[in-house]
């Protein structure tokens, strides 16, 4: 059992890392203390001694070998458990790329097919011009400023790619392209969504972006 001078200390560290303690479910006993995340198969856990305790955890952290033969003192539990929270907190306050991947293309409902064709001068024409505006809108969206320039970059390829690939073929390059950017770029979901209204607006008509 820890003294509640102990367990504030474990507490402070914990919102030290941006985690909530309450996401967390203290298991005390005489003898020992337990730390679990819940829905999780995070924990971390003292058994007290006489005069060393030992310690566990999940996920597993290198101990000193006297540390994990004889145990350790308070003190030396510190740095154990720091080292633990830092693995958790880069787990929780990592974003899920994969996940976010996924919901960005959700801005996208490509129901219909892009015609299998390439364009006519005339659509060549149009789409210039609505690569130009786009450009000109993005800077007024207040991006920061290296993803301005990457998804600019991106969105004036567009002509180039035009009069070598199908619409079918431009489309599928520029959707994956556009999701993958905002999705590393890690931006806001209010600078996802106001991008993904621009595209829309945008090229509605000629790649059948609704």
């Amino acid at each position: 059992m820890l003294l509640k001078k102990q367990r504030n200390e474990l507490y402070t560290i914990l919102v030290g890392e941006n985690l909530n303690p309450n996401d967390f479910e203290e298991i005390i006993n005489e003898n020992d203390y337990g730390l679990a995340r819940n829905n999780s198969k995070f924990w971390f856990h003292i058994t007290n001694g006489d005069k060393y305790s030992k310690i566990e955890f999940f996920p597993k952290i290198k101990l000193k070998k006297d540390d994990e033969q004889i145990g350790v003192t308070w003190e030396e539990a510190i740095p154990y458990f720091t080292e633990w929270v830092g693995i958790l907190g880069e787990e929780y306050n990592t974003p899920d790329l994969w996940k976010e991947a996924k919901e960005n293309s959700k801005l996208f409902a490509l129901n219909e097919e892009a015609p299998n064709e390439m364009f006519s001068a005339a659509e060549l024409r149009q789409l210039e011009g609505q690569v130009r505006l786009l450009s000109q809108q993005l800077s007024s969206l207040g991006l920061p400023a290296h993803a301005q320039k990457l998804l600019t970059e991106t969105v004036e390829q567009i002509p180039q790619k035009a009069t070598r690939l199908t619409k079918e073929e431009v489309r599928g390059w520029f959707m994956s392209a556009v999701v993958t950017q905002v999705t590393t770029l890690a931006l806001s979901p209010e600078h996802v969504a106001a991008i993904g209204h621009l595209l829309k607006t945008t090229f509605m008509g000629i790649l059948q972006i609704h």
